[in-house]
């Protein structure tokens, strides 16, 4: 897969989650690089592993491609998506948080 393919579907994914975070939490992620932030509030925690788990399980992105995109490793990366692949069913926030921007997309 070509780096600018996973930069536009990146794009475009960040883009919705950073829309719907706002639509259901009342805030946007922080400002800058979501995937760097040492200590995210909890907007930017969820919106960062939302759209990892989209990524990789919507678009097929290998946990190796996107932790170069976002410069983690890729424990990182698999952590972020296995915690929304529990919490989406536990918690409404995240289920929403997941399911609204693959309806926009």
């Amino acid at each position: 897969m070509e780096d600018n393919n996973i930069l536009a579907k990146a794009g475009k994914v960040e883009r919705a989650v950073r829309e719907t975070c706002y639509n259901v939490r009342g805030e946007y992620p922080e400002d800058g690089n979501m995937y760097l932030a040492m200590k995210p509030n909890l907007t930017t925690s969820i919106a960062r592993s939302v759209s990892l788990t989209i990524l990789h399980d919507e678009y097929g992105i290998s946990y190796k491609l996107l932790s170069a995109y976002c410069g983690m490793t890729e424990k990182s990366v698999m952590k972020r998506v296995a915690k929304v692949r529990s919490h989406r069913f536990m918690a409404a926030e995240y289920s929403q948080i997941y399911n609204k921007p693959l309806e926009m997309l």
